[in-house]
């Protein structure tokens, strides 16, 4: 058994044989009543005569299990109930919920092997049936599962609850076939066998005669030893040895004399004096040999030093569009501070210093206040293991209480117990007897059913046959309807019509052409499109390479930027490194200090414990002597305890004095180094101060020289815009003048007229005063200017005239 999430998980059966413990599942599952016992007493009881602990906790689980999913196994019984009434009955639904259980609920912890012998114990028609219903998606969905929902979550029943039944469906279907064969009567079909391959038989040949073998030829047995040797029984070991030393000196001069001729008559060549490089090449491959044998080591290589050589990272156009437009965001942050500075005569950076300081300093209390909880806990610690040391004597006491107290509970239990026993034998009897009213009224409503389904089955006969004479009428109908629509598609219909594409169709509508006449137009403005295309390409063509320019500058300009930031970044860096060393020092002190004292506390405690400890000894030695030798009154006892609590109280006033001392000068020294890091933060302060002011006006100075520069070259741009764009209307208008002379005659008749207008306008206006021929000189003025943007203002102002004038 294993214990998972609070419950315990089943692997194997007990001692128990399977059908008996199904048994005494039905048994604990049947025998329930919640008005007579709870859940955990019904089953403590159940299981109190059961020998083996691992069968009692397999009955308890199921029991438990069975009564959490009462509601979910009822839907599901009822169902399996109600559709298999011929081939189920009543009296097995326990059965069949406990089988329930452990197939949607437990099986993937009880195991495929140990679920098949659970089924395999009981009747095969039952489990047959059972199976089939449970195993089936498409029946669970129809039948079950819209009641499921109602008390449970529909995701968790697609997925936890029909989901692992499907998935289980192919490891089950081979336990289901078995039970279907067995229920059936009928064994399985094996798989038919593989044929055997042909047998080969040799053909019935004659054999030929064995060869006869030749004699074989004798050979002579006789050996030819060599004769004895004349020395050998002549000669001892001293001689053999020095033979054998005299054969070595020879070998060795011979071989001596050899090398040393070959070394005389060895050819001098000059490439053996010329300087080569096979020392440094023979060093080399040695170190590549003994490289690759160092197995052992971390990196085969060395790491690569990236800080050394800068990564290239090449942008894209829209990550330079978007650094550019961060660097913008800045600036205008940055100008907004300026300006609201220069309005308010404010700046924020000061209060902003002071509160980062301020949040520094709660952070260091913050800190300082962490430790000194470490330090309490230590002690805390120690007297907590004291305490325990006590409690434990305590517990001690209380446990031989105790099991005097369950003692008698027991021996109580068990009058209850059989008193209990009693009552369930007196309302056994009563359920048989209800049992046998409820048969002789099962046989009754079954004969109502049967005269029901008599009355419904006469009906539904009336029904049909009037159903099937109103549809003769309606075939009827429908046939008669579909001989007239036949009849009408046969008759001929003239439906030629010609057509010319010279021709105008008539309709009456605006804008009417023929074909002729709208496919020359299309291919007017087919062509007309082609030079408004290729107007626009030229047009984006300018505009991309304007666009690449702009992109150069603004890669230029982040460059700048990011070398400044990243010289800032350095150094911010390198602060932030030594304050975080200064912090780490600063806690380190404290920790220090706070262990000293906490080191100091614990062996003074401990001191003033053992002097305790061994004063009460002395104590007690002298109260046992003195009742051993002498017999004092009852007056003087009290005088002596009264004395002793005296003492006791002193001591204690002793120690409350001493603590409060401890803490004052504590209290003294956390005091003097508060104000020796208030003035110390104060100085920093003021030093960061006067830099961050330095530092603020010089980047406002460079970003003030960096704006006029990009104010400059925007100022440029546009004036280079206006002039393309002005030659670009210039060119724009000879297009147009040459691609439509008609309409620019007309233009120009027109301006002609206007002027001829005007000319008379002014004449009139002469004689009616200096002010009309000032405003009449001013025009004449006007016009005759060298500038382009009035002389087209006044050649506009003509045309208009004399729209009006016509």
């Amino acid at each position: 058994q294993r214990r998972v999430h609070g419950e315990v998980r089943f692997t194997a059966r007990g001692r128990m044989k399977v059908l008996e413990l199904l048994t005494a599942c039905q048994e604990i599952v049947s025998s329930f009543n919640p008005l007579q016992a709870t859940v955990d007493s019904h089953a403590e009881q159940s299981v109190a005569e059961f020998e083996n602990v691992s069968d009692a906790m397999f009955v308890k689980q199921v029991f438990y299990g069975c009564f959490r999913y009462k509601k979910f196994l009822k839907v599901f019984i009822s169902a399996l109930l109600y559709k298999f009434k011929g081939s189920t009955q009543r009296s097995d639904s326990n059965l069949f919920t406990i089988f329930a259980y452990l197939a949607i609920f437990r099986l993937d912890e009880l195991g495929l092997d140990e679920f098949r012998r659970f089924v395999i114990s009981q009747e095969p028609t039952k489990m047959q049936v059972f199976l089939s219903f449970l195993f089936n998606v498409d029946t669970l969905e129809n039948w079950c599962r819209e009641e499921w929902c109602k008390s449970y979550d529909h995701v968790y029943i697609d997925e936890q609850i029909i989901g692992g039944i499907k998935r289980r469906i192919e490891d089950i279907q081979e336990l289901l076939n078995e039970i279907e064969s067995k229920a059936s009567g009928k064994k399985m079909e094996t798989e038919k066998e593989a044929p055997q391959p042909t047998q080969f038989e040799p053909f019935n040949l004659t054999k030929p005669r064995p060869r006869l073998v030749p004699e074989p030829i004798p050979i002579p047995k006789g050996v030819k030893s060599r004769p004895v040797p004349s020395n050998l029984f002549n000669t001892t070991l001293q001689d053999i040895e020095k033979q054998k030393q005299k054969r070595r000196e020879e070998v060795k001069q011979e071989t001596k004399k050899k090398y040393a001729e070959e070394k005389d008559g060895r050819f001098n060549l000059r490439s053996d004096s010329r300087p080569s490089k096979f020392a440094e090449v023979k060093a080399q491959i040695e170190k590549e040999r003994q490289d690759q044998l160092k197995f052992d080591m971390k990196h085969t290589n060395p790491v690569p030093n990236f800080a050394a050589t800068p990564a290239e990272v090449k942008l894209n156009v829209a990550a330079i569009l978007r650094e550019d437009a961060v660097y913008k965001k800045k600036q205008e942050q940055e100008a907004q501070i300026i300006k609201a500075y220069e309005e308010e005569l404010r700046d924020t950076t000061e209060y902003e210093r002071w509160q980062n300081d301020m949040r520094k300093a709660d952070e260091e209390a913050k800190r300082e206040l962490i430790e000194k909880r470490k330090l309490e806990m230590e002690m805390a610690r120690q007297e907590a293991i004291e305490a325990f040391q006590q409690k434990i004597k305590e517990n001690q006491l209380i446990a031989t209480h105790m099991r005097e107290l369950t003692k008698e509970q027991l021996e109580q239990a068990e009058l209850e117990k059989i008193q209990e026993v009693q009552e369930k034998q007196k309302l056994v009897e009563m359920i048989v007897e209800q049992r046998q009213i409820i048969a002789v009224k099962k046989e009754e409503v079954i004969l109502l059913n049967q005269k029901t389904r008599e009355e419904l089955k006469a009906e539904m006969a009336e029904l049909i046959a009037r159903k099937k004479e109103q549809d003769a009428i309606e075939q009827k109908e429908r046939e008669e309807l579909i001989r007239q629509i036949r009849a009408l598609e046969k008759v001929p219909i003239a439906r030629t019509k010609h057509f010319d594409p010279t021709v105008t169709p008539g309709h009456g509508l605006l804008e009417e052409m023929s074909l002729i006449e709208l496919q020359e137009r299309l291919a007017m403005n087919k062509v007309r499109e082609a030079e408004r295309v290729e107007e626009i390409r030229i047009r984006n063509l300018d505009r991309k390479n304007q666009f690449q320019e702009d992109i150069k500058e603004k890669i230029k300009s982040i460059s700048r930027v990011r070398a400044a930031a990243s010289k800032e970044n350095a150094s911010r860096r390198q602060q932030k490194v030594q304050q975080e060393e200064a912090q780490r020092k600063t806690v380190e002190a404290i920790r220090e200090k706070g262990l000293m004292e906490v080191q100091q506390k614990i062996i003074e405690k401990k001191q003033r414990r053992k002097a305790e400890e061994e004063k009460l000894a002395r104590e007690l030695k002298e109260i046992k002597l003195q009742r051993q030798f002498m017999s004092a009154n009852q007056a003087a006892i009290e005088e002596k305890a009264w004395k002793q609590l005296e003492l006791g109280a002193e001591r204690e006033i002793k120690n409350r004095q001493e603590k409060r001392l401890l803490e004052q000068a504590k209290y003294e020294v956390v005091k003097a180094t508060e104000q020796k890091i208030a003035v110390y933060n104060k100085k920093q302060v003021e030093a960061q101060t006067a830099a961050f002011h330095a530092d603020y006006a010089k980047r406002v100075s460079a970003i003030q020289d960096d704006n006029d520069a990009v104010l400059r070259e925007q100022q440029e741009l546009k004036q280079a815009i206006t002039r393309a764009q002005r030659e670009h209307e210039v060119i724009q208008k000879k297009v147009v003048e040459k691609r439509q002379p008609y309409s620019t005659k007309m233009k120009e008749a027109s301006l002609r007229r206007g002027k001829r207008v005007q000319q008379t306008t002014q004449m009139l206006s002469h004689s009616a005063g200096s002010q009309g021929e000032g405003s009449l000189d001013l025009a004449a003025g006007a016009y005759s200017s060298g500038d382009e943007l009035m002389a087209d203002s006044v050649s506009f102002q003509p045309q208009t005239t004399t729209a009006v004038g016509v």
